[in-house]
C-alpha cells in the first residue's frame, strides 16, 4: 500500500512538473495575444555589436525598414563603447536580465534609435475582448535623460507615434514618472513608477473590444500594476476607432543617452531539472521494488 502511495505521489509531481514547463514556455515571449505567443527574442542568436535580426519568433522591422540606433551587447561589449560612439554612457548594466545578450537603444544627434518587433497583424475581436501583452525587462541607468525611452503598440515600424493607442515614455528621472502620449502632453500614469540603475520587470497588457473609445490597458512594474488607462493616439486624433490594428511593438530612443532591454526567458532549464529529479526518484522506486 505504501509503495502504491509513492508512486501515485511520484506520478503527480512529474504531471506537475510537465504542466509547469508547458505553461512557462508560452509566457517566455515578448509579445504574445491570450497566451499565445507571437514575437520572442531573447539576442542570445544575434552578432553581438549588430543590429538585431535573427528572432526566435517573428520578426524585427518590415519590409524595407532597418532598426536604427540599436546594437545587441553583452557586458563586455557595452563596457568597451568609447566615449566616441553615439550613445555612449558610463553607467551600462555589467549583466543581462537573463542570458548572455540585450538590447542597446540609444539616440544619434537629431536622430531617434527605433527597433521594432513585427508579430503579425492584431485585430479588435468581432465580440468579447481580446489582450495583447508585452513582456520585457528595462534597464535604465541613472546617466539617461529624461523621457529616454520610448515604447508603443503601433502599425508604423519607422515612426510609431504616428499611430500608436499606447505610447508610453519612461519618464522623468528624478521621480521615476512613468507617462502616456496623447499627442500634446505627456501625462503622468498614478500608481507605477521605476528604478534607476536596475533591471526591472515591465508588462504591458493592451485589452482590445470592438467599437470605438473602450480600448484600455494597464502596465505593470515589477509586480505592481497601474488603474486602466484609456487608449489615445499618440499623434493627437483621439481615442481608439471601432476597429484597433497593431503590428509592432516599438523602442524608441527619445531622450539623451541610452537604455537597455532584454526578455525573460522560459523556466524551462529549472523545471527540466525538477523533471530530472522526479524521474530519479521514480527509478529508486523501481530498484526498491525489484530488491524486495
Amino acid at each position: 500500500m505504501g509503495e502504491f502511495r509513492n508512486q501515485a505521489f511520484l506520478a503527480a509531481i512529474s504531471i506537475a512538473i510537465v504542466t509547469s514547463v508547458g505553461a512557462s514556455s508560452a509566457s517566455a515571449a515578448a509579445v504574445y495575444l491570450n497566451g499565445a505567443p507571437l514575437f520572442f527574442d531573447n539576442y542570445e542568436n544575434d552578432v553581438v555589436a549588430s543590429e538585431p535580426q535573427n528572432p526566435q519568433v517573428g520578426t524585427w522591422g518590415s519590409p524595407g525598414f532597418t532598426n536604427l540606433y540599436t546594437h545587441v551587447q553583452d557586458a563586455v561589449s557595452v563596457a568597451t563603447v568609447s566615449g566616441s560612439n553615439p550613445g555612449w554612457i558610463s553607467d551600462p548594466p555589467t549583466s543581462a536580465y537573463q542570458g548572455n545578450n540585450f538590447l542597446r537603444v540609444y539616440r544619434q544627434g537629431s536622430s531617434t534609435g527605433v527597433a521594432s518587433a513585427y508579430f503579425g497583424t492584431v485585430t479588435s475581436p468581432g465580440s468579447g475582448s481580446s489582450v495583447l501583452t508585452a513582456d520585457l525587462a528595462l534597464y535604465m541607468p541613472s546617466s539617461a535623460g529624461d523621457y529616454m525611452a520610448g515604447i508603443s503598440f503601433s502599425n508604423n515600424a519607422t515612426v510609431p507615434y504616428a499611430d500608436a493607442l499606447m505610447y508610453i515614455d519612461v519618464g522623468i528621472q528624478a521621480n521615476g514618472t512613468v507617462t502616456y502620449n496623447d499627442g500634446v502632453n505627456n501625462n503622468p500614469i498614478a500608481g507605477i513608477a521605476y528604478q534607476k540603475d536596475k533591471w526591472q520587470r515591465w508588462r504591458i497588457d493592451y485589452t482590445l473590444r470592438p467599437g470605438s473609445a473602450n480600448d484600455t490597458y494597464t502596465i505593470t512594474i515589477d509586480g505592481v500594476t497601474s488603474a486602466p488607462i484609456a487608449a489615445i493616439n499618440a499623434n493627437g486624433s483621439g481615442a481608439d476607432g471601432p476597429t484597433t490594428t497593431f503590428q509592432f511593438l516599438s523602442f524608441r530612443g527619445d531622450g539623451f543617452g541610452a537604455y537597455f532591454v532584454d526578455i525573460p526567458e522560459p523556466a524551462s532549464a529549472s523545471m527540466g531539472l525538477l523533471a530530472a529529479c522526479g524521474m530519479m526518484l521514480m527509478r529508486r522506486c523501481r530498484h526498491r521494488r525489484h530488491r524486495q
